[in-house]
C-alpha cells in the first residue's frame, strides 16, 4: 500500500514489488498493475473499477495481461471470471473458471480454493460455493493459517449486504 512501491508481477505463491524510483523506476512504469490490486483475497476488490464502462476495460486488459505474464496462475483467471461474471458475460466467465479449476495450484492452496468458492458464489453456484469453502477453511486450519479461516468464516458466516452466504451446513 506504500506509495514509493508498485507492483510489477504476481502469481499464485508471490507478489513482486519494485519502488518507483531509482533502479528499478523503468520496470515500475512499464508494470502490467494499474487497477488491479491482486494483494487483496476476494476479487470483490474489482467492484469499483468494473462500475465504471471505461475502467472495466482496463481491468479486463490488466487481466489478460497478468493472466499471460503468469500462465500457471490460477488467481487472474478466477479474477477474470468474477469481473465478466459481473460485466454479465456469463459464458466466458465459466471458461475462465474452467480454466482455473485446470491448475494445479487450486488442488493444494486453500486461498485459492476460498477465492474459487467467492466466484461460484458469486455465479450462484452456492451449494458448489459452500463445499469448496469448507474445503478452503479446514486446509487453512490443518496448515496453521489462522488469518485465511477467519477470513473464511467473515465470508461464509456473517449475512451482508454484499450477499454473502447465511451460516453453512455443518461439513
Amino acid at each position: 500500500q506504500s506509495r514509493g512501491w508498485r507492483l510489477v508481477y504476481a502469481d499464485d505463491r508471490a507478489l513482486v514489488y519494485v519502488k518507483k524510483d531509482g533502479v528499478n523506476a523503468r520496470l515500475a512504469e512499464r508494470s502490467p498493475f494499474n487497477v488491479l490490486t491482486p494483494n487483496r483475497l476476494w476479487p470483490s476488490a474489482l467492484d469499483g473499477a468494473l462500475a465504471v464502462p471505461r475502467l472495466a476495460s482496463r481491468v479486463l486488459e490488466e487481466l489478460d495481461r497478468w493472466a499471460s505474464a503468469a500462465p500457471d496462475c490460477a488467481q487472474a483467471l478466477l479474477w477474470k471470471s468474477y469481473a465478466l461474471s459481473r460485466l454479465k458475460m456469463d459464458d466466458e466467465a465459466d471458461r475462465q473458471l474452467e480454466r482455473a479449476r485446470e491448475r494445479p495450484g487450486l488442488a493444494w492452496n486453500p486461498e485459492l480454493q476460498a477465492v474459487a468458492a467467492f466466484v461460484l458464489e458469486s455465479r450462484g453456484r452456492v451449494d458448489e460455493a459452500r463445499r469448496l469453502y469448507g474445503r478452503a477453511q479446514r486446509s487453512a486450519r490443518r496448515l496453521g493459517d489462522a488469518a485465511l479461516a477467519e477470513a473464511i468464516t467473515e465470508r461464509t458466516w456473517t449475512p451482508s449486504s454484499s450477499g454473502s452466504m447465511d451460516k453453512p451446513r455443518p461439513s
